[in-house]
């Protein structure tokens, strides 16, 4: 299955694709990180281990997600969206910007995910394995 995550930034939606470069504005933030080993991260609490869970569970699990992330000041944090090829699946996500590629993981383990999407400044997107 191809999915493409949109985020939400200033009013428009960017899309990013696993594999391809990094749009522009994306791409600016990832070079802002500060960090080698920083990037950005797409990550989401729902449907644990691909596991299609009710609609208020999902949101429990997002809003605990969301707290975390906030907490971190290094980070940004945006609303982000997988969406299926043929537009039969979604799931709402988080972009964080500034976040280590062993961070992003360890949170989507926590969070009962299969992958998270991370990529490097100057890299493509990739699929990480958390479990």
């Amino acid at each position: 299955m191809h999915t493409r995550y949109v985020v939400s930034m200033d009013g428009s939606d960017v899309e990013l694709r696993i594999g391809q470069p990094l749009p522009g504005i994306l791409s600016q933030l990832a070079q802002t990180v500060g960090t080698e080993n920083a990037g950005l991260a797409v990550i989401t609490a729902c449907n644990p281990y691909s596991t299609p869970t009710p609609e208020d569970q999902n949101q429990a699990r997002q809003a605990v997600l969301a707290t975390l992330l906030g907490w971190h000041d290094a980070w940004d944090v945006f609303a982000a969206e997988g969406i299926s090829e043929d537009g039969g699946w979604s799931e709402p996500s988080f972009l964080v910007v500034g976040i280590e590629r062993v961070m992003a993981e360890s949170i989507g383990r926590c969070f009962q995910q299969n992958a998270v999407v991370f990529a490097l400044p100057g890299g493509l997107p990739e699929l990480r394995c958390c479990i």
